[in-house]
């Protein structure tokens, strides 16, 4: 794997990871028990209500960017997304000559 390749997968990785920590945390905090989320709400619900919405918020922002397109333009400058569509076109030119076209497609990678 080219250094690129492996920088990008190593960072698609840590995102992911942070995304599922995120995820943990919400379900230790609200998806347990019923007399769990009584005491919540008795001691706190305003603030606990506040976490719930930034952590949702957090979740679901993580996973849209993770499938934002590879590039995305600002103003006249191309960046580079951290999103598995870069990490897909990153493989696709790299290793394009030993991947075949029909594992390309079993991907759902176009050539």
């Amino acid at each position: 794997m080219n250094p690129e390749t492996k920088l990008l997968f190593e960072n698609l990785s840590n995102e992911l990871y942070w995304l599922y920590a995120r995820w943990k945390i919400y379900l230790q905090l609200y998806g347990t028990k019923p007399e769990d989320l009584e005491l919540i709400n008795e001691m706190a619900p305003h603030f606990f209500r506040i976490i719930q919405d930034t952590l949702i918020d957090e979740i679901i922002l993580g996973l849209c960017r993770l499938m934002d397109p590879s590039t995305s333009r600002s103003r006249k400058e191309i960046r580079e997304n951290l999103s598995f569509n870069n990490l897909f076109d990153k493989i696709k030119s790299n290793y394009s000559a030993c991947i075949s076209d029909r594992e390309l497609s079993d991907l759902n990678i176009t050539t």
